[in-house]
């Protein structure tokens, strides 16, 4: 699906209503009657392969706790880096966001503690710990 425009904008709000949405984890042992516990994760969306999304979600921004943008470096310069794997977690080390294929610009919405990112980059690794608090952190990951 090829989305342009205010198209795009549409599908980005749409996704970030549909994630914002509370997410549940399965009972226990499977039991049906059992109470479902939300699950820890991270209200996020993640975009910014063309300019228009990548514009979009910097308008955005100051309105998630926390703003990660990936990049490589080559001899012509610095362009962002997609296909990302990325992992979130916690300082009781859960994971609170999981994203095998991350585009360049991660944005999450985040409770006050301390995180550590970690970071995959055909097959580089990269790490790094943000404390989020009341505002907006960015954090940059370059390979």
């Amino acid at each position: 699906m090829n989305v342009t425009g205010a198209g795009r904008g549409a599908l980005c709000a749409l996704l970030a209503t549909l994630l914002a949405a509370p997410a549940f984890a399965a009972p226990e042992g499977g039991r049906e009657d059992a109470p479902l516990a939300p699950a820890a994760a991270a209200e996020f969306v993640t975009g910014g392969i063309s300019k228009e999304d990548a514009d979009y979600l910097r308008a955005r921004a100051a309105s998630y706790s926390l703003e990660i943008v990936f990049a490589t470096t080559t001899g012509a310069g610095t362009a962002f880096a997609a296909d990302v794997a990325l992992t979130m977690r916690d300082e009781q080390g859960r994971t609170v966001l999981s994203l095998p294929s991350a585009e360049p610009i991660v944005l999450a919405r985040l409770a006050p503690g301390r995180y550590t990112i970690e970071a995959v980059y055909e097959g580089r690794v990269r790490s790094s710990q943000v404390d989020v608090g009341r505002g907006h952190q960015k954090v940059g990951l370059t390979w």
